[in-house]
């Protein structure tokens, strides 16, 4: 008997935003907080950002490897630079204050949790 107890979206969107935030304590100096924070944001990104995105794609047969490494750069990036610009305003200096490398990070970030997420919850529907 075979029970589903929840379903491969569900599961690779429980796992995938875990996984950059386990290389935090690795890369930066270790802070309990800061990894709470990350954890966080993390989940908030994935369900306000890409979650609904992956539904839309996923509603016009869209969805393939690229659009979700797409989706995964797109949702963590964007509440950073959003955030950047309604504090300063948009202008060519605003990407020049800030840490660019940061903004890297984070975007590298998105795309390893997208890459998860697909290998969870896509990449096996996809040869069906």
């Amino acid at each position: 008997m075979n029970i589903k107890i929840i379903s491969k979206t569900e599961a690779g969107f429980l796992i995938a935003p875990l996984v950059p935030t386990l290389l935090i304590p690795f890369i930066f100096k270790f802070h309990p907080t800061i990894l709470a924070i990350s954890i966080a944001v993390s989940y908030l990104c994935a369900l306000i950002i890409g979650l609904p995105l992956f539904y839309i794609l996923k509603k016009y047969n869209k969805i393939n490897y690229i659009t979700i490494l797409c989706i995964g750069l797109f949702s963590a990036i964007f509440p950073f630079l959003t955030i950047m610009v309604i504090n300063n305003g948009f202008s060519a200096e605003l990407l020049k204050s800030y840490n660019i490398e940061g903004l890297l990070f984070v975007g590298f970030c998105g795309v390893l949790a997208s890459s998860v997420f697909w290998y969870i919850a896509v990449k096996n529907e996809s040869n069906k």
